[in-house]
């Protein structure tokens, strides 16, 4: 039971890391940031 809760933890601070990663890299690239917002187009009521 520990040791499961303890690889939960771990996972979700991994998450949380790549999450934290990819924010930085978004907010510097706008290149990506134009392609996301064009996938969105089709995705908004």
């Amino acid at each position: 039971m520990a040791l499961e809760r303890f690889q939960l933890e771990l996972e979700a601070q991994d998450l949380q890391e790549s999450a934290n990663l990819y924010a930085a890299i978004y907010q510097q690239d706008e290149e990506l940031q134009q392609l996301t917002e064009s996938a969105l187009v089709g995705w908004t009521a």
